[in-house]
């Protein structure tokens, strides 16, 4: 099997002379995936004779409108099944039927039927030779139903590393500040816990956060929400944190917090959509608590792949609560109910939970040193696009 790879951003190919020349966060984790498994897998930058794979990473959904651009040889073999597609998103998850979360998302049509759709008559190729992966975990099954080739692509615990806080735990020193929320890009969720738990006494003073200018409705008001940032290096693009530092563990935002309040990309329940991306395994690699403003059964997802949440310490009922509203709520609830506690209270909580910290950063470790999630993904790979 051979690589080929291609920014899809332009329908245009990169060359890629040799490992350090790589961007890993611009191009792709997946691409990361692939050079580390050396003995499978040669990344090229031109035509060969072999059959071979192009990997593609996008973050538009109109990229095929650009094939002027690609060589009319290598459009050949994706059209006589030569050579197979693979669409990777990029730090993103998207359902078949797009819903709209805020008034920053997309519009209604952007949806991956489409996309896929629109790749195959623009390709001219057919459906088994174009395989779409990104971080939504119930894209394999509903892409199936609609006839197309779907992979949930989850590597980034990989990407990290970790930095060992057992002894500062086990002593029970006091951190600076008891939470650490780094709001991202304003969606609606995020921009509402942000104003209504800086209402909590006490709670600004003790939290390290940031947040991106942004605005909600509750009935017919309009709350605005300015924008919060961490520190002097003009960290905040375009409303929202910088993609190169939001995709990276600051640690020492995260040595400096006791416990991690995490706002996913989404938190409305749908029936297909639910993202898990990186934003989870930053306490994780960095023996932190934490509690998820984000879908239901998030936190279940992460049981069913082996890790261990906070449920003796933590109210995480707000994990099975279908309803937004309440399950936003009850997070809210639980935030103000640990707000209570002293630093001194958390440097003991955090002791009494370091076997979990450990268990979930060896875990980590474990799988990140040994590809496990990789060769997974790379096996997934072969078997939906029939490869040798």
């Amino acid at each position: 099997m051979n690589l080929l790879p291609f920014n899809l951003y332009k329908g245009i190919p990169y060359t890629i002379p040799n490992n350090e020349s790589i961007d890993w966060f611009r191009y792709s984790y997946l691409l990361r995936m692939m050079y580390n498994i050396s003995d499978k897998v040669n990344i090229i930058s031109t035509k060969i004779s072999e059959p071979y794979v192009i990997l593609g990473t996008i973050n538009r959904f109109d990229w095929y409108k650009n094939l002027d651009l690609w060589p009319k040889d290598i459009l050949n073999d994706l059209r006589s099944g030569f050579a197979k597609l693979i669409i990777n998103n990029d730090n993103e998850a998207f359902g078949l039927r797009y819903s709209k979360t805020n008034q920053y998302d997309y519009p209604i049509d952007v949806n991956i039927i489409n996309l896929c759709k629109n790749s195959i008559d623009a390709l001219q190729i057919d459906k088994d030779n174009l395989l779409y992966m990104d971080s939504n975990y119930k894209l394999p099954a509903q892409l199936n139903k609609k006839g197309y080739k779907g992979l949930f692509n989850n590597i980034w615990e990989t990407r990290y590393e970790g930095v060992n806080l057992s002894n500062q735990i086990l002593n029970k020193t006091k951190r600076q500040y008891k939470f650490l929320y780094l709001g991202g890009k304003p969606r609606i969720h995020r921009l509402k816990f942000y104003h209504y738990i800086n209402l909590l006494n006490g709670y600004t003073e003790n939290t390290l956060q940031s947040i991106g200018y942004g605005f909600f409705y509750e009935g017919n008001k309009k709350i605005t929400v300015e924008p919060k940032i961490l520190d002097d290096d003009e960290i905040l693009h375009n409303n929202g944190i910088k993609e190169e530092i939001a995709a990276l563990v600051n640690y020492d935002f995260h040595k400096a917090c006791s416990l991690n309040i995490i706002p996913m990309s989404f938190f409305h329940f749908s029936h297909d959509l639910h993202e898990i991306n990186e934003k989870i395994w930053k306490p994780i690699v960095t023996m932190q608590p934490f509690v998820i403003i984000g879908q239901p059964k998030t936190l279940k997802y992460l049981k069913d792949i082996g890790y261990k949440t906070f449920d003796k310490w933590i109210d995480e009922s707000y994990d099975d609560t279908l309803d937004d509203d309440l399950r936003f709520q009850k997070i809210l609830n639980e935030i103000a109910r640990l707000n209570e506690f002293s630093k001194d209270e958390f440097a003991e909580l955090l002791f009494d939970m370091h076997e979990v910290l450990l268990y979930n950063y060896s875990l980590n470790r474990e799988r990140r040193l040994s590809l496990t999630i990789e060769h997974k993904v790379f096996n997934n790979i072969k078997k939906e696009l029939n490869l040798c």
